[in-house]
């Protein structure tokens, strides 16, 4: 049997009691702080949605009526593919009489015709002057119609480079009223129909969407961002599949959220075939698992 202890004073008694209970709450604090530290490395992995990698909102640089919609809710479109135009009635035609002003050359023709007779009298009247058959008077008045015939000729050659511009400035007007991808992607949602006027308050015309690459921003612990790098390859778990698939760290902000103490990661998927779809709500991975993962009913 072990022995009791003995006390001799109530004083010892309590002492030993007070000793036997730090004790024991050391143990209990202890086994806390490791329930807390396992909790912590077990914690489930970080959800997010998956979204599209751009998202833009195609606006008209003009204002006027929409004359022409060339797709549809879900084609998917090029960059620079034309997707919708406004009315260009009025345009085309100032560019037909643009166009006819600037191949216009009867003006130039008949300029540098009259400065090559002027030119050529000019040049007549100095050979006879030198022989003393034409007075001073007569070639100083051919010279200064010699300069007015270049002036003239000068004069048209800028008026056609002028109608040259104004050609090219309708044409100019005419590319902006057409509305253009700016992204290769899908269209997502057209707010404007043919026959609505487009203003300047409200000048997006459709949304389109770019779906390679995925994209899916996380609220990563510092601790693990810390640990991660731009172009590091993670494993992505999609809500709606069983096997994880691999993604490309694209950022890793530099700053840390001082309420959460989370760093914004954002991870990219590539989607050739469109193969996953954007909304999903996913996982990332970070604890050492294989490729192959089971998830919890």
């Amino acid at each position: 049997m072990t022995a009791q202890p003995s006390y001799t004073s109530i004083s010892q008694f309590s002492k030993a009691v007070r000793e036997l209970f730090r004790g024991r709450l050391s143990v209990l604090l202890a086994a806390i702080m490791l329930s807390t530290t396992t909790t912590t490395a077990l914690a489930e992995d970080i959800e997010a949605f998956i979204e599209p990698y751009r998202t833009i909102d195609v606006a008209a640089a003009e204002t006027g009526v929409l004359a022409e919609l060339y797709v549809k809710e879900g084609d998917h479109v090029e960059k620079g593919q034309i997707l919708a135009s406004l009315d260009q009635a009025v345009l085309r035609a100032s560019l037909e009489i643009t166009r006819e002003a600037k191949d216009a050359r009867g003006q130039l023709n008949s300029a540098l015709a009259d400065l090559r007779l002027r030119a050529d009298r000019f040049d007549k009247l100095l050979q006879l002057r030198q022989s003393d058959h034409a007075s001073q008077e007569e070639v100083e008045r051919a010279a200064t119609e010699k300069e007015i015939a270049e002036g003239r000729a000068l004069t048209a050659r800028e008026t056609l480079k002028i109608k040259n511009l104004e050609f090219e400035r309708i044409k100019a007007q005419l590319e902006r009223r057409l509305i253009r991808s700016p992204i290769d992607g899908v269209i997502t949602h057209i707010i404007r129909d043919i026959g609505e006027f487009v203003a300047h308050t409200s000048p997006v015309v459709l949304t389109v969407v770019q779906l390679d690459p995925l994209m899916a921003t996380f609220s990563v612990p510092s601790g693990i961002a810390l640990r991660m790098l731009q172009g590091q390859s993670v494993q992505i778990l999609l809500s709606t599949k069983r096997t994880a698939i691999r993604g490309n760290v694209d950022f890793i902000s530099p700053v840390t959220d001082p309420q959460s103490g989370n760093v914004r990661v954002r991870v990219l998927l590539r989607n050739s075939g469109r193969k996953y779809r954007s909304g999903e709500k996913c996982s990332l991975l970070i604890s050492k698992t294989p490729t192959k993962v089971t998830r919890k009913p």
